[in-house]
């Protein structure tokens, strides 16, 4: 039986970036022109929920474009307007380049790491590997979904 593991690398992207790190080390330095008159929590619910939150295999794991997320329906976005999306994607755009600058990390980049991490599992072949996917699949709906 062949044993194989997942090298996480933990020396980098350790800070992790909640509501409250976004609203304070992130939100303040925008400046109000730049924020287009969105509250900082529906940025952040529009960024982590549909643009960072709508990758899937689909999409190569990539968050939406611009011109997916403008494209997008109604429903699955917080905005109605496509200025204020426009907005959001801006502000998406600027919050990205500044985490990115800083190392820093947020849930939805630890969740894509893990989707990326069994999607090459499932696709090994090895059976062992599928096993562990189905496993950790459920063990993501227990926390996601029930918590």
């Amino acid at each position: 039986m062949r044993l194989r593991y997942i090298k996480i690398d933990n020396s980098r992207n350790i800070r992790v970036t909640d509501f409250t790190k976004f609203s304070i080390e992130y939100w303040r330095r925008l400046s109000p022109r730049e924020r287009k008159g969105i509250p900082a929590d529906l940025a952040f619910l529009e960024i982590m929920g549909v643009i960072k939150g709508s990758v899937s295999q689909a999409t190569d794991f990539e968050p939406l474009s611009r011109e997916q997320y403008l494209g997008r329906r109604l429903r699955l976005a917080n905005f109605a307007s496509e200025r204020d999306r426009d907005a959001v994607y801006d502000i998406y755009e600027w919050y990205e380049r500044a985490r990115k600058k800083r190392g820093d990390s947020d849930q939805a980049d630890r969740v894509i790491k893990v989707m990326k991490a069994l999607e090459a599992f499932r696709s090994s072949g090895v059976p062992e590997d599928g096993e562990f996917e189905r496993k950790i699949r459920s063990l993501l709906n227990e926390i996601y979904v029930d918590g």
